[in-house]
């Protein structure tokens, strides 16, 4: 059977992040039915004792972009050096996905416990091999039904926030969902458009249950009030009915 194009990227991902054959790659991924991430773990899993991670060079890559101040953290200065030096754009949501697998708590910040975690976890302990799969996780959100892109939803929210805070003010909430939902979620420009005339900043259990929403009501006319939806999603289906959005 011959490839579609959207698998035989997927399985340049799977080569460029693992460094196996073709035929394994294809392997992995048909068990899978192409998740890329589903696929890489299942790999890991399989070859962890032959994946060899110099968990001594994470730690000087850490170190490198430090700040003097606060050795255990990158701050917002060593984040920008770090993610221009993977070539990142620091506007892509590759960031996101990046920031979710080295549990970045906040932005422009990473820990050296989250870093460390995450490389290994990968099995990536060079500067080279951290730009390689950086530039892979853009197209690896590609698939918004699929674990990893739902996975960097949920992170994003935390990631967000400005702590003490347990609410993201509106306008970092429409910059974010511009980022991961424009092109995902039908009613993206009405539900901006309702939240700004509500004037409300978002809690997580909103942002958390959009994600539900977007995927799972197509047409309104499907909507059930009684699910445990929360309030502000039952009055933007009630908005979205009565302006006919």
């Amino acid at each position: 059977m011959s490839l579609s194009q959207s698998q035989r990227q997927t399985i340049a991902l799977f080569r460029d992040t693992t460094n196996c054959s073709e035929a394994s790659a294809q392997k992995y991924l048909k068990a899978t039915r192409y998740n890329l991430e589903a696929a890489i773990d299942a790999y890991l899993r399989k070859h962890s004792t032959a994946v060899r991670v110099d968990t001594k060079q994470i730690d000087k890559i850490f170190t490198s972009y430090a700040d003097p101040s606060s050795k255990d953290e990158i701050t917002i200065d060593g984040t920008i050096r770090y993610l221009t030096d993977l070539e990142m754009d620091l506007e892509e949501t590759g960031v996101l996905a990046l920031a979710m697998q080295l549990e970045a708590p906040t932005q422009g910040t990473f820990t050296r416990s989250g870093f460390m975690k995450g490389w290994s976890e990968l099995g990536i302990g060079s500067l080279e091999g951290m730009k390689a799969h950086a530039g892979t996780l853009t197209a690896a959100l590609a698939d918004n039904h699929g674990e990893f892109f739902r996975k960097t939803y949920l992170h994003t929210f935390t990631f967000a926030l400005t702590p003490p805070s347990r609410t993201l003010p509106l306008d970092s909430a429409l910059v974010f969902w511009d980022l991961l939902l424009t092109n995902r979620f039908d009613r993206l420009d009405a539900w901006k458009e309702f939240l700004t005339l509500k004037g409300r900043g978002i809690s997580r259990d909103v942002w958390n249950l959009l994600l539900e929403f977007s995927v799972q009501v197509k047409d309104l006319s499907d909507y059930n009030e009684m699910e445990a939806w929360p309030v502000v999603i039952d009055d933007f289906v009630a908005w979205c009915r009565e302006n006919k959005r």
